[in-house]
């Protein structure tokens, strides 16, 4: 079970999210939280267990739907301790991975436990970018940038990345990248950082960011280009709207008269996992005489410019809040754009019990929400969506 559940949990996201959907990820926190267990690693039995359960949970974590049984501060705890304890070995590593998957906002002093983390995955990518193989103890170069990618959605954390040197070992896996994955999570991870503004300016003035990247800007990798033109919104747009969104004084919405010569009523801006029901919200919207913009990823990827265009006019920015629309780069930027625009913004509660935080937290603030998280209640929802997007006008 375990051997199977290893090697076929990466493979896809349906399966994952399935797996999270059974009795498992208990079975999987009981082993790693075992006190016996760990303290028994050089038994070859214990120590396969803890190795296998922390592979599991860093397979299907990735994916922030998949997190909500994983949340527990003993877990958590568990893994700096094993970092602490194998922190040169594989389950040291995993240990790593897993938890720049798990922790969240407020949660840079578990890394910081973890008797420097981030340092050690950077010296890893240091390292594998030495071998002829590109891997470190098995793992891609791109597996491990996929951590600081995860730890850098995180805004209490961009500046611990920075200060250890993310930045250079990011440049240096792009100068000589192995395979698109490693381009991709490269240049997503450097979109993440420029959503703070000392890191921006320093992306531009010291690490010269722009020809870095510059010969991935036709690549034919579609999510290589969307994080390229990311980076370039950030470096070249973002600076020149007005607008903050951390300052307090914002009025709700354009004036009337404005909002009347959008083209468009809403923009809805949604992240990949939440797809399928911002689709039936969209429909219902279209069906009650609205005219929505929104990109289900049909055909070709709209620019980020297509995007600005589109949020600029449409009267409304719906905006479908998860953790995975939290840690999106592209979410986040459409978010921030709509902000600075002084764009009226409705929420949409996407899962149970989700908790705001960070730079979601900011935007949403005390706006009403609208409750998606319960398919029971999508009818009565659904109308106060529309009556609210009516009402503004």
């Amino acid at each position: 079970l375990y051997n199977t559940l290893w090697n076929f949990s990466d493979c896809d996201q349906q399966l994952a999210t399935a797996i999270v959907h059974t009795d498992i990820p208990k079975l999987l926190v009981k082993n790693i939280i075992n006190e016996t267990y760990f303290e028994d690693l050089d038994n070859q039995n214990c120590y396969y267990l803890m190795k296998a359960s922390v592979s599991i949970v860093h397979n299907v974590a990735p994916f922030p739907c998949n997190q909500s049984p994983f949340d527990f501060k003993e877990l958590k705890s568990t893994l700096v301790a094993l970092i602490r304890r194998n922190n040169s070995d594989f389950l040291g590593l995993i240990s790593m991975l897993a938890l720049s998957v798990l922790v969240g906002e407020t949660e840079l002093a578990l890394l910081e436990e973890g008797r420097n983390t981030i340092t050690s995955l950077i010296d890893h990518i240091k390292t594998a970018l030495l071998k002829n193989d590109k891997r470190f103890d098995g793992f891609m170069i791109w597996e491990l940038v996929n951590g600081l990618r995860c730890l850098s959605a995180n805004d209490n954390m961009k500046k611990t990345l920075f200060e250890k040197g993310a930045i250079q070992v990011l440049i240096d896996v792009l100068k000589d990248p192995s395979n698109d994955d490693d381009i991709e999570k490269s240049i997503g991870t450097i979109w993440n950082l420029c959503f703070d503004k000392e890191i921006r300016e320093a992306l531009k003035s010291i690490y010269d960011i722009k020809n870095v990247i510059k010969p991935f800007e036709n690549s034919g990798s579609a999510k290589i280009q969307r994080c390229y033109y990311g980076v370039h919104w950030m470096l070249e747009i973002k600076d020149s709207v007005p607008g903050d969104i951390w300052s307090t004084e914002r009025s709700d919405s354009r004036h009337g008269d404005e909002r009347k010569l959008c083209r468009f009523d809403v923009f809805i801006s949604f992240a990949p996992t939440n797809k399928l029901i911002i689709s039936k919200i969209q429909d219902e919207l279209m069906r009650s005489g609205l005219k929505v913009w929104m990109n289900l990823g049909s055909g070709r990827e709209p620019t980020l410019e297509a995007m600005a265009d589109g949020i600029e006019n449409s009267a409304t920015f719906i905006m479908a809040v998860s953790e995975a629309y939290r840690t999106c780069a592209n979410c986040r930027t459409e978010a921030e754009y709509a902000f600075q625009l002084n764009k009226a913004i409705v929420p949409l509660k996407m899962e149970t019990d989700y908790r705001l935080s960070g730079w979601l937290d900011h935007i949403v603030g005390r706006s009403v929400t609208h409750d998606f998280s319960d398919p029971q209640i999508f009818g009565v929802s659904l109308a106060g969506l529309i009556k609210h997007v009516d009402r503004l006008g």
